[in-house]
């Protein structure tokens, strides 16, 4: 059983007698086509990662104080995964935020209520820290969910079509 990861999404695949070989002058690996892959994600739906966009996704956060924006980094049908929000915003598991307003750029907006369900934090190249939270919709409404699977499919035509990610 063997296992390669391609845009977060793991692949497993078994196959029949490795063999050492030599490759443009390298020592490398050989085995046979495998008959099937699974691709296995831990979601339900399909997610895309939209941190590489030139200009990110907007969530705006409805606060009792005002109203605070957070990047997407990725997205899918169940929800979102947020970063760049302020350290007031209390982002713990549970935590719902109704009338959240999430700005797609130029494929349109909709909103939705999330509720957090992690909060972890990553190490950034540049050795800061990144906070993150991994948000659930809440009763997604058909027309942006319509929306948000027209958006994550022109993504994924978009990513293919660049090469990005193979």
């Amino acid at each position: 059983m063997l296992f390669r990861s391609q845009d977060r999404v793991r692949i497993q695949f078994q196959s029949g007698r490795v063999r050492l070989v030599e490759f443009e002058g390298l020592p490398a690996l050989r085995i046979d086509m495998p008959e099937t892959l699974l691709k296995f994600q831990r979601r339900e739906s399909y997610r895309a990662d939209s941190s590489s966009l030139t200009r990110p996704v907007r969530c705006r956060l409805r606060l009792p104080t005002g109203s605070v924006d957070a990047v997407v980094v990725d997205i899918s049908l169940g929800g979102v995964l947020l970063a760049g929000y302020p350290e007031t915003v209390p982002m713990k598991p549970g935590v719902q935020f109704d009338d959240v307003r999430i700005d797609l750029g130029k494929a349109g907006a909709f909103s939705a209520s999330l509720v957090v369900r992690n909060v972890s934090a990553v190490s950034l190249r540049n050795g800061m820290l990144s906070r993150r939270a991994g948000c659930m919709f809440i009763h997604l409404p058909p027309q942006a969910e319509a929306l948000l699977q027209r958006y994550i499919m022109g993504l994924d035509r978009e990513r293919l079509t660049r090469g990005v990610g193979n």
